[in-house]
């Protein structure tokens, strides 16, 4: 018996995976909007491009450090009870 690739279509009829995935979009939307007028404000602020830069970048951070840091705990404790607390905090 050979296994085929899911097509986007047998994805996307999942429910649940159009919820999570269309939750995540609208987080990640939130993310560059709040980066973008973080930067917009620090350049109005300040008239630097440079410090402007390093705002927008500061972003990624999280990202960086976070995920290899904690990415062992998050395999610990339940993933629905870990997405949750992580968009609230």
């Amino acid at each position: 018996m050979t296994e085929r690739a899911a097509t986007y279509k047998e994805v996307f009829a999942v429910r649940e995976y159009r919820y999570l995935f269309g939750a995540y979009l609208l987080s990640l939307a939130g993310d560059q909007l709040t980066a973008v007028t973080v930067a917009y404000l620090v350049y109005t602020g300040t008239g630097s491009a440079a410090l402007s830069a390093a705002a927008y970048a500061s972003s990624y951070l999280a990202w960086l450090t976070g995920g290899p840091l904690l990415s062992g705990l998050a395999d610990r404790f339940p993933r629905r009870r870990v997405l949750v607390g992580c968009d609230l905090a």
